[in-house]
């Protein structure tokens, strides 16, 4: 069995356990072309699409700046059917140095994956072998989003507040694993088991989650009880220590 992570990889999420804080959404941005000064944000449902209300922050320029959304269509990431709700926005897409969803429906989202680029448009992903997953081709769909961007007004941009630029070499690191704990007992099957896992700042594991199972429910929860031995480094977001999520890949190879 090998034990490995893939910090930031889109993936097929389940539906979250309730006493874990994972935000149910997240954002990006999308540069518009021929529109330099503009930008569209889009939300990105964890399970199912649906519609939401709540604030995005964004850095740029120096400047923080708090954005709402009403009734904004999450799209699901598995599911290239449903076309999330375009914001433009009037900010130059290549001076925003990162944004998160930081509330929904008036609570504050306790976990993020901060944006970081954005490439949700052009992937589908494949792993080859028996658990092969083939993820949905935005592409086939991107030009529909585009032309409702087109046709939507500019999206009023309240002021922002200055805030200081990171000063530290390294101001946005992912979540990572600083020590993977792996069963030391032979198993005959092959698979993966993709789990999502929620790291608090001081490096503890808050939570994880069975995203693609293996196709053993044995496999999955040996999966999940080495992680919960193991150790990880937290998010760093702008200089400082955030609560944030990422991918753990277990492959079972006997």
């Amino acid at each position: 069995m090998v034990l490995t992570c893939a910090p930031g990889l889109p993936q097929t999420p389940l539906p979250a356990p309730t006493r874990y804080a994972f935000c149910p959404i997240s954002v990006e941005a999308y540069p518009i072309k021929g529109r330099a000064d503009e930008t569209i944000f889009a939300l990105w449902a964890d399970d199912a699409s649906g519609s939401a209300t709540g604030t995005i922050a964004v850095y740029a320029d120096g400047l923080r700046y708090t954005i709402p959304f009403a009734d904004s269509v999450a799209a699901d990431v598995r599911d290239a059917k449903v076309l999330p709700t375009p914001l433009v926005v009037p900010l130059v897409f290549s001076h925003i140095d990162s944004a998160y969803v930081d509330s929904i429906a008036g609570s504050p989202c306790p976990a993020h994956s901060p944006y970081v680029s954005s490439k949700r448009q052009t992937y589908v992903v494949r792993y080859s072998g028996p658990n092969e997953v083939v993820y949905p081709d935005w592409r086939r769909r991107w030009q529909a989003f585009l032309d409702e961007a087109d046709a939507r007004a500019l999206f009023p941009l309240p002021p922002g507040s200055a805030t200081p630029e990171p000063a530290c070499a390294k101001p946005y690191v992912g979540a990572y694993t600083i020590d993977a704990v792996s069963p030391r007992e032979p198993y005959p099957y092959h698979g993966l088991t993709i789990t999502r896992l929620e790291v608090a700042p001081d490096g503890s594991l808050i939570g994880a989650r069975v995203e693609k199972s293996s196709g053993r429910n044995l496999l999955d929860q040996i999966a999940l009880g080495a992680i919960s031995a193991s150790r990880f480094a937290a998010t760093i977001y702008r200089c400082e220590p955030a609560s944030g999520n990422y991918y753990f890949y277990t492959y079972w190879n006997p």
